[in-house]
C-alpha cells in the first residue's frame, strides 16, 4: 500500500476554496483522496492531498483517470492564481501497521518524519517498528510507518490518526507519562540525522 501526496501553500481562503474543490474532483473522478489543511509544525497555508494506492500501476491509473477529468482540468488551470509553492511529489510505502479506510472528515493525523543514517539503517528500520508498537501501546491510537519510495531517499515517517484534539492531548499526557515508552525512545538515539513533527487535519 501507498500513500501518494502533493504539498503545497496556497494563498488564503480562496486558496483553501479552491484546493477543497479539486480535491472533490479527484474523488469523483475515483481517486481515494483526502485534503489535508496544515497545523502546528507548518507554515501557514499549507495543504496536502494524499490518495491511498495499492500499487504504482493503481497509482498510474488513478492519474490517467483524473487527468481526463474536464472539472479537475479546469480548475488546474486556476492553480498559478491561487498556489504559492508547490513542494516535490512523493510516494509513502507503508511498511508497518495498516490504513483500512480513508480518515474521517474533521479528524487530525499526527505525524514524524525523520531521515535515517545511512551507517545504522537496518537498526533504525528495526527500531522505527518497535518505537510505534510501542507509541501505540502505551496511547491505544494505532501508528503507520512509512518509508519514502520516491522522494529523500532514506526518509521514514510515522502517522498516527486521531478522531480529535482531545485524542492528540490524551495521548501526548499518556506518552509523558510512561516510563516504558521512553526507555524504547531512549535507544534510537543516533539513528537518525534530525527530525519533524507536524499536525494537519483533514477539510475535504
Amino acid at each position: 500500500m501507498y500513500i501518494a501526496r502533493r504539498m503545497a501553500r496556497v494563498r488564503g481562503m480562496a486558496g483553501i476554496q479552491w484546493a477543497a474543490e479539486i480535491t472533490k474532483t479527484v474523488q469523483d473522478a475515483g481517486g481515494v483522496t483526502s485534503l489535508w489543511v496544515g497545523g502546528p509544525g507548518w507554515s501557514a497555508g499549507t495543504v496536502a492531498w494524499s490518495s491511498l494506492v495499492d500499487s504504482f500501476a493503481a497509482m498510474e491509473q488513478m492519474t490517467d483517470a483524473v487527468s481526463s477529468h474536464a472539472g479537475y482540468l479546469s480548475l488546474l488551470g486556476q492553480a498559478n492564481e491561487h498556489m504559492a509553492s508547490l513542494e516535490p511529489d512523493v510516494l509513502l510505502e507503508i511498511v508497518h501497521g495498516a490504513i483500512t479506510s480513508p480518515a474521517p472528515v474533521g479528524s487530525y493525523v499526527g505525524g514524524v518524519s525523520a531521515m535515517v543514517n545511512p551507517d545504522r539503517a537496518a537498526e533504525a528500520m528495526g527500531w522505527a517498528v518497535q518505537v510505534a508498537d510501542a507509541w501505540a501501546e502505551t496511547t491505544g491510537v494505532p501508528v503507520v510507518v512509512s518509508t519514502l519510495a520516491a522522494g529523500p531517499i532514506g526518509g521514514v515517517e510515522w502517522l498516527a490518526r486521531h478522531d480529535d484534539a482531545a485524542s492528540i492531548d490524551a495521548a501526548n499526557a499518556k506518552v509523558a507519562a510512561s516510563a516504558s515508552f521512553a526507555e524504547v525512545y531512549a535507544a534510537g538515539d543516533g539513528l537518525f540525522t534530525g527530525g519533524h513533527q507536524s499536525y494537519a487535519r483533514r477539510l475535504a
